[in-house]
């Protein structure tokens, strides 16, 4: 037999593993001439569930500015005065609607500043469905309410040592972890957040020069920051590289964005989020094996905890340094530095309503302008000279505008028009306009790729695959 009839086997699976090569290559890069530009959004643009909330950055800068809509007292009043009427007509009945209404007059008491009142009605609520018997999944709102009421007071006045404080904030994990436990999905995941913040208060209490060296999601404030953990990230800066599979992972979420009803098929996405790398000294993680902990061990998507300071900050306690500072560290590790250097000063302005201890307000500030000092060093001149007159203008904007929106309550109130009306605020909506920032284009990045190392990358995987079915022939007409 001739040379040639001994190499045709082999020859001709190189050519199929060629072949298959191309077609691979084709698969997983787009064949272009000169260079390949692009702009992607980033993974986080997925949300973690399929009716859950996806983050945009424009989320953080408003609620950091307070560019929001907030009720106040005058709204909170009249909406107790309301749901007080309507519970006088399903009073003892224990119906679903009954309970319905002690939850929203419990929040609207917590609301109007009558804290012990909202305590003592969840107390009672939860105290009449156990008696009953009812089913656990109708205790949740009882937990859940009575979790957020209990740890409210200890966070809003922080007095490191006290015992009576570290009992409240116990029994309020406590009943956070039932409610995670009854219910794990609800509110996308923001309860398990308030549960490692509660830890974290927990051990501040004992331990206060904590606050100095972890925030409440774990980042480690001691360490200069680095962009955060992430097996699909690009290191240096903190963008999504091809190299990494990033890319890949961008065009599932853009995908996403045009068939929002299709997120099973797009999810996997999220694989290429940025984590946060947890401190292992995080006090968040002091019970592990707690449901209430589930899923949070050495890192975490950045966009989850991000999502619950949100909601926290929003329709819980109001603005805090342990927020501030968490979002600051977060936002710092994942690029985006101006949302980040607002965060460290506003922290740094709502020490002093805190904490009672002047030495920890400023050595907590200290903390802050360090932060702020390496965010600046990153830029030029002329742009730090502008970031604390724009952080004014937009924390004055934002703040002007909550003041307008509950004189505006009140006077509506006051004139007798109904907080239930559907056109309540027409008025003020068309004489202020939208508080929210627009999205913009801080959820996207763009990306080049030079076309030659495509094309090197494919001749790369076609010689592979050609070699590799080649010793496939040879094996195959040896045996």
């Amino acid at each position: 037999m001739s040379l040639f009839a001994q190499s045709k086997g082999p020859l001709a699976f190189a050519l199929i593993g060629a072949v298959l090569g191309y077609v691979f290559s084709l698969l997983l890069e787009t064949p272009a001439t000169g260079i390949v530009a692009e702009d992607l959004p980033y993974p986080h643009v997925v949300p973690k569930s399929k009716d859950g909330v996806s983050l945009r950055f424009a989320m953080v800068h408003d609620v950091i500015h307070e560019r929001f809509p907030r009720h106040g007292p005058a709204y909170y009043q009249e909406r107790n005065h309301r749901t007080r009427l309507a519970l006088n007509e399903v009073n003892g009945s224990s119906s679903p609607r009954e309970f319905e209404l002690i939850d929203d007059l419990a929040v609207g008491l917590e609301m109007a500043g009558e804290h012990d009142a909202a305590i003592q009605l969840m107390r009672d609520k939860l105290k009449r469905q156990i008696a009953q018997n009812l089913p656990r999944s109708q205790q949740y709102t009882s937990y859940s309410n009575l979790g957020t009421f209990l740890i409210l007071g200890p966070f809003r006045n922080v007095r490191p040592g006290n015992e009576d404080d570290k009992s409240t904030l116990r029994e309020g994990l406590q009943s956070i972890q039932t409610a995670i436990e009854i219910n794990p999905d609800s509110h996308f995941g923001r309860e398990m957040w308030q549960a490692a913040i509660i830890q974290y208060m927990i051990a501040l209490y004992d331990k206060p020069e904590l606050l100095l060296k972890i925030d409440m999601v774990g980042n480690d404030l001691t360490s200069n920051p680095t962009y955060a953990f992430s097996p699909l990230a690009e290191l240096s800066g903190g963008r999504w590289g091809i190299n990494f599979g990033g890319v890949s992972k961008a065009h599932l979420a853009a995908e996403y964005l045009r068939h929002p009803e299709s997120w099973e098929k797009y999810k996997e996405a999220r694989w290429g989020i940025t984590h946060i790398q947890h401190s292992k000294d995080w006090p968040g993680a002091i019970k592990p094996n707690t449901k209430s902990n589930e899923g949070m061990q050495s890192h975490t998507p950045f966009d989850e905890p991000t999502l619950g300071i949100i909601g926290m900050w929003r329709l819980g306690g109001g603005a805090h340094p342990y927020f501030a500072i968490a979002l600051g560290e977060t936002m710092l590790r994942v690029g985006q530095n101006y949302i980040a250097w607002c965060a460290f000063e506003r922290a740094a302005r709502l020490a002093k309503f805190a904490w009672p201890d002047p030495a920890l307000q400023e050595q907590f500030t200290s903390r802050c302008r360090s932060r702020q000092k390496l965010i600046e060093e990153k830029m030029q001149p002329g742009e730090v000279q502008k970031l604390r007159p724009a952080f004014e203008a937009e924390l004055a904007f934002g703040e002007d505008y909550q003041r307008a929106y509950q004189q505006y309550e009140k006077e509506q109130i006051a004139a007798g028009a109904s907080i239930e009306d559907p056109h309540f605020y027409a008025a003020f909506d068309k004489q202020r306009g939208s508080i929210a920032s627009p999205v913009g284009d801080a959820d996207w990045f763009h990306v080049e790729r030079d076309s030659l190392k495509s094309e090197l990358s494919s001749l790369g995987l076609c010689l592979l695959m050609a070699g590799l079915f080649a010793m496939l022939g040879v094996w195959y007409h040896s045996a």
